[in-house]
């Protein structure tokens, strides 16, 4: 599913037809996103290519610059003679897509079992249960109290965007 690099996650099209597959971010992908999500704002590629403090030429940058606009993780708008750039949605949902389009190929390839298992590895590197936790809010009404499915989907789906987000950002 991952090929892993060293600043560099590639997903393969597991998702649910979504038309930004397959993402690929490399390092300078990366770098973009989130200087894009922290900025909160939208920058034109001289603004952007300023707070990379020179690192890389502006014909890379606009360069990479595209190449998200094309994957549908920027938007660009012509305002004067330059583009500004923003990003299409926040930096969580971005995690949470990716993390459900691995449950979900996940699940296509290797069934229910291979959850169950991804679950218990889970389990085992949290160092507890999901049996062992508890809901933060205790007084849900029978119909309101989330099932064990879906607590043990939600875990995986944080357990999954984690892993995701070391692999993306390069980082142990």
């Amino acid at each position: 599913m991952f090929l892993y690099g060293e600043n560099m996650a590639s997903i393969e099209n597991i998702s649910r037809g979504s038309p930004r597959v397959p993402i690929g971010l490399g390092s300078l992908e990366a770098q973009l996103m989130e200087l894009l999500w922290h900025s909160g704002e939208s920058l034109r590629g001289q603004e952007i290519l300023k707070n990379l403090q020179g690192r890389h030429n502006y014909k890379t940058v606009m360069t990479v610059l595209n190449r998200l606009v094309e994957k549908k993780l920027l938007e660009r708008t012509l305002e004067g003679k330059a583009y500004l750039y923003r990003t299409v949605e926040t930096r969580e949902t971005f995690i949470r897509s990716i993390a459900e389009d691995l449950v979900g190929g996940y699940k296509k390839a290797y069934g229910s079992l291979g959850l169950q298992y991804l679950l218990d590895a889970a389990q085992t590197e949290m160092g507890g249960s999901i049996k062992d936790t508890e809901p933060a809010k205790q007084d849900w009404g029978d119909e309101d109290k989330p099932s064990q499915s879906s607590r043990i989907a939600t875990l995986l789906t944080v357990v999954i965007g984690l892993e995701v987000l070391r692999i993306i950002f390069g980082r142990k």
